[in-house]
């Protein structure tokens, strides 16, 4: 990936397999969003340099970062592709957010699986640090909340097709539904009331007598 420091517009300007980002330099931390590796070249200086150094160069301006992550040296392992990867009974990685920190006993368990160290070695599961856990932490949020309202506008289409009540509470016909002609809701006293269909599709009855008569002429 190349960066470009644009120093009088304070804007950075990414250029990698995705395409062209642009990013001001106040949110020079969301970077690490685009990143597609540990290293991009710094066109200005011709140089390879790493992110850190580039948000260094940025603060050193005297612009405050909003969103910097210190690295604490804590390192992470996660699969940075799409879909689960299954190592064994104990360690499992479902999908490129879920980060797992690497303490001691996880350091144990990379040095006694050489199916973890090949994936590794051939970058199927990534190491990293603070700050590309903070910035997939970021990107998980986004697509929840994506998520979310996909949801939401799912079940308010429902809502929408759903009667809010009673039939009874209906004065004298139902809404109809595409395809189907409207239902004739019709007092037979304190029998209650008679459903009939609509354009000759049923007969009227005006009276539970006359219901039950017309039910015995079919028998």
């Amino acid at each position: 990936m190349i960066v470009l420091l644009d120093i009088e517009k304070k804007m950075l300007t990414l250029y990698g397999t995705k395409g062209e980002v642009s990013i001001p330099f106040e949110k020079a931390g969301s970077m690490y969003d685009y990143l597609e590796g540990d290293s991009v070249l710094y066109v200005t200086a011709a140089m390879e340099i790493n992110p850190s150094e580039i948000m260094n160069l940025i603060k050193g301006m005297g612009v405050v970062i909003q969103d910097d992550v210190q690295e604490t040296g804590i390192k992470y392992i996660h699969a940075p592709g799409d879909g689960s990867v299954y190592i064994d009974e104990d360690l499992q990685f479902k999908g490129r957010f879920d980060c797992k920190m690497i303490d001691q006993s996880m350091s144990q368990i990379i040095d006694s699986s050489p199916l973890l160290q090949n994936l590794i070695r051939n970058g199927k599961i990534e190491i990293i640090g603070e700050r590309k856990r903070a910035s997939l932490s970021r990107m998980y949020k986004k697509v929840q909340q994506h998520q979310l309202q996909q949801q939401e506008a799912s079940e308010a289409a429902l809502n929408n097709m759903i009667l809010d009540k009673p039939v009874a509470d209906f004065d004298g016909s139902i809404p109809s539904v595409k395809g189907h002609e409207a239902a004739t809701v019709i007092d037979i006293g304190g029998a209650g009331r008679v459903g009939t269909g609509a354009g000759g599709i049923g007969p009227t009855f005006n009276t539970m007598s006359e219901l039950m008569d017309s039910i015995d002429g079919l028998e």
